[in-house]
């Protein structure tokens, strides 16, 4: 009998695991379907699993890389957003990198590895009459003409991109993938932010200038958003003086009844205070603890002395807890009028288009992280928090952040991705 000749590649593969999960998998599950539309791209595979879990596999040559992993993440929202609970994700490929692996634990991915020689064999025991060959032109007429259009591979705009895409939508994504990124690093354009992450901004940031050095000033800019992200996190140097027992008026924190007996703990209060600070070329965001009702001139959970609380604009140091460095350039500091705040429109400012949603988004995250360790032990109470600023996904989004053209996606119109965020003004305590 003669051999059937095919080049391993993802959509071979999809196949088989389609037809034997158990032999890729490890587990009976039961097939759902294949390369179906959802709202952020097409799921390579879908099974139930005997807990009637929704799975979700992706599949992937080689390492497993940022696109897939990400993309997981976005097929696992668009399920749940359409009401689906109980849903799992895999994702099969030939190795992995150990960054992957934690990144993976962090957010409840399984990850399935087999070597392609090992894959190959799998196919070759369920079906005997296969050859792998190393190229197309073993096995079809018409590679000449599939080479060039590989040769062709490349857009130096929009309509190009969106073209091409048309044109050759039996391009294998590792070519897609990387015609994108020659893209958006020849138009300056970040991936659009769909979902705010610090491991997602970090990847964004290591494959956009992975070697590639621009020498404008938007890497530094990254970096160093990057940078102190990481360092707001690790952060803790102001929790010594918050969580001083010493500084506490602890007669505030008993409720009694009416009989005088103890019938609950309070939390001390403090005010959670965010200052624009935009004087002298400055375009920083800093954030401060204070005691609540500290300039009331009443008693507060807290026992510093009237002389203390008389030189607070010298001593604010002490409450400093982070100063986020020229954020401010990337959001809207909406102006006081004699209405309250002025809601200005947002205005993106960084030359990397889309790198202001990633920055909004990851400081509207960490003031909420911040929030919620506070609120272990505190009541926290703040008037002025940041708002994300969101717009609709273009069909450009689409076609970068997904690989589809806008019109092949369902309840296109409910996507949107953060552009940026708005702060209302406070240049003092």
């Amino acid at each position: 009998m003669k051999k059937e000749k095919v080049v391993f590649d993802e959509l071979l593969w999809e196949d088989y695991v389609k037809s034997h999960p158990k032999e890729f998998l490890g587990e009976d599950l039961k097939n759902l379907t294949k390369q179906k539309k959802v709202h952020t791209g097409k799921m390579d595979l879908t099974f139930r699993d005997k807990n009637n879990n929704i799975v979700i596999v992706e599949l992937q040559r080689s390492a497993l890389d940022r696109a897939h992993f990400y993309r997981t993440l976005d097929y696992k929202a668009d399920l749940e957003f359409d009401g689906e609970k109980n849903i799992r994700m895999i994702c099969l490929c030939n190795e992995i990198e150990l960054k992957r692996k934690n990144y993976a634990k962090q957010w409840d991915l399984e990850i399935k590895t087999i070597s392609e020689d090992k894959v190959k064999d799998i196919i070759k025991k369920i079906n005997p009459n296969i050859e792998f060959v190393s190229s197309k032109e073993e096995t079809i007429d018409d590679y000449k003409n599939y080479s060039e259009i590989r040769k062709k591979i490349h857009a130096e705009n929009f309509l190009e991109l969106k073209k091409l895409r048309e044109e050759n939508p039996e391009l294998d994504r590792e070519t897609l993938d990387t015609t994108l990124l020659k893209y958006r690093r020849r138009n300056n354009i970040f991936p659009p932010c769909r979902f705010a992450s610090m491991v997602g901004f970090e990847s964004d940031i290591d494959e956009y200038f992975k070697d590639y050095k621009t020498g404008y000033y938007w890497e530094r800019e990254s970096a160093s958003y990057l940078d102190q992200f990481r360092a707001f996190k690790m952060n803790s140097s102001y929790r010594g003086y918050l969580h001083d027992l010493n500084n506490y008026n602890f007669t505030n924190f008993v409720k009694k009844d009416d009989k005088g007996k103890n019938i609950e703990f309070l939390k001390p209060k403090i005010d959670l205070i965010f200052i624009t600070d935009q004087y002298f070329g400055r375009n920083d965001l800093k954030i401060y603890w204070l005691p609540h009702g500290w300039n009331l001139k009443k008693d507060n959970d807290f026992l510093f002395s009237d002389h203390y609380y008389g030189h607070i604009e010298y001593n604010k140091q002490k409450h400093e807890i982070f100063n986020f460095r020229n954020v401010l350039l990337n959001g809207v500091v909406c102006d006081r009028s004699i209405n309250g705040f002025e809601d200005r429109p947002y205005k993106e400012y960084s030359y990397l288009k889309n790198i202001s949603g990633h920055i909004a988004g990851i400081l509207h995250q960490s003031i909420e992280i911040l929030i919620t360790l506070l609120s272990h032990n505190f009541e926290v109470k703040t008037d002025n928090p940041i708002k994300l600023v969101k717009e609709k996904f273009t069909e450009e989004d689409w076609l970068l952040g997904t690989s589809l053209s806008q019109y092949d996606i369902e309840n296109k119109d409910k996507i949107e991705k953060i552009v940026g965020f708005k702060i209302n003004q406070r240049t003092h305590i």
